[in-house]
């Protein structure tokens, strides 16, 4: 009886954490800033565009650019590849998830006086040695399951994820010519048809 009732204890708080895994879709704004006299505010807003929503479901995530003309981004964990489709274009280059091969200069997570969507966040830094920056802050209240980033090395994502545990709300990106920020407007708690992440 007692082994029954540790079992039922341990199995509902499994459940439980799997309920608690966040599903749903993050809508972003995105302002891309130019450092270099030779590109233009306006040229940068043509590739990155103004918002993005990034979905996600166990085993998946889709960030998709309005007006992007079709462009998207799919990542299937169970596999540990991208899937990348550019605007303006039918074909769907994959990239294999481990492939990462900048240098790692820094990485840094410590708290943030931040609130995005009325949250308090935390700050998770990723320094690489070209000179270029990640910033994420990001909610521990909103949880995602590391396991299905643990080989994601890419931008080492697999680091990010597997201390945050949470979707970022804002992300800078910082180049040595220009800056991109992504920051959340809108978050959607609700379930997605895996059709959303078809990659055909």
């Amino acid at each position: 009886m007692k082994f029954f009732l540790l079992f039922l204890v341990a199995f509902t708080s499994l459940n439980s954490n799997a309920q608690n895994s966040f599903e749903g879709v993050i809508t972003y704004s995105i302002q891309a800033t130019s450092t270099n006299e030779k590109i233009s505010n306006e040229d940068l807003e043509k590739i990155y565009g103004n918002e993005m929503k990034a979905s996600y479901k166990n085993g998946f995530t889709k960030t998709e650019k309005e007006k992007g003309n079709g462009e998207w981004e799919v990542y299937v964990s169970s596999e540990n590849k991208q899937y990348l489709r550019m605007r303006n274009s039918e074909k769907t280059t994959v990239y294999d998830g481990a492939d990462e091969t900048r240098k790692l200069a820094s990485f840094d997570d410590q708290p943030s006086d931040l609130v995005v969507l009325g949250k308090k966040t935390r700050l998770l830094t990723i320094q690489y040695e070209d000179r270029s920056v990640s910033k994420y802050w990001y909610s521990p209240d909103i949880y995602i399951d590391p396991k299905q980033f643990k080989e994601l090395k890419f931008a080492f994502l697999n680091k990010y994820w597997e201390v945050a545990r949470a979707p970022y709300l804002k992300h800078e990106r910082i180049h040595p010519t220009y800056k991109v920020v992504y920051l959340a407007q809108l978050m959607e708690v609700k379930q997605i048809s895996i059709e959303t992440f078809s990659v055909l």
